[in-house]
């Protein structure tokens, strides 16, 4: 008797298949019957938190992890390159004990793949992957080679005119959220990448809706980058 199970990889879609043979030997069937290959395990888990399906296996055959790129309050930033297209992304690996922890980021993580998933904008970045994992989250993006806008700054002042081509650059990404109803609410340098002089906002993991009434509330962000109704803890307050 042969068990075969299968889960979908994400937002490619990619359906794995694994098969259990009577021996209890395991292996992942490719296009290409031929080319399977054992793996070390094969049962399937069901986050009821994410709502996906995860392979237990200990590494995705989709990315190879390559060195640390940055650390945010959350999740290690790391670059990765997909195996199959053999293109390097940007990876932020969140562990699940940071959504146990915080319940609230669940509900952020979520809304950041819907938001991600929706926009295709030279301005935002670019959300590629979403791949919950038995411990933790990985959150795939384009790759900015170039740094943040917090890098360049500190490199030396800025030309005005650079500065009016960063500023525009910026306030076009900000009128797609602006349709979207969504308010970042961590806009600062560290969070607008770099890629080839294009900026790109980045970062929406404490991104909201504006409620109907067309107000936010709670305090999130970074404290030096906080308009003041946020510090005071104004009960609401619009994305102005």
């Amino acid at each position: 008797m042969i068990e075969i199970e299968a889960i979908c990889d994400s937002l490619s879609w990619r359906i794995i298949i694994y098969v259990m043979n009577n021996d209890g030997s395991v292996f992942e069937m490719s296009q290409n019957p031929r080319e399977s290959k054992p793996v070390k395990t094969a049962y399937i888990l069901f986050s009821t938190k994410f709502k996906h399906y995860m392979s237990a296996r200990p590494t995705s055959p989709k990315y190879q992890l390559l060195e640390q790129i940055g650390q945010g309050e959350f999740g290690i930033i790391h670059k990765a390159l997909n195996n199959y297209k053999n293109v390097e992304v940007a990876v932020k690996v969140i562990p699940l004990e940071k959504f146990q922890n915080q319940p609230g980021l669940v509900e952020c993580a979520e809304l950041e793949k819907e938001i991600l998933s929706r926009v295709n904008h030279p301005h935002i970045i670019k959300l590629l992957d979403f791949s919950p994992e038995p411990s933790e989250l990985c959150i795939f993006y384009e790759l900015c080679q170039n740094g943040t806008l917090e890098d360049k700054i500190r490199n030396g002042r800025l030309p005005g005119e650079e500065c009016l081509k960063i500023l525009f650059q910026l306030f076009n990404a900000f009128e797609v959220l602006h349709n979207l109803s969504v308010v970042h609410r961590d806009v600062k340098t560290e969070n607008i990448l770099i890629h080839n002089d294009v900026c790109k906002l980045a970062d929406f993991g404490f991104c909201q809706r504006l409620n109907p009434n067309g107000k936010i509330s709670g305090l999130a962000g970074t404290i030096p980058y906080l308009a003041p109704e946020i510090v005071f803890h104004v009960e609401e307050y619009d994305e102005m």
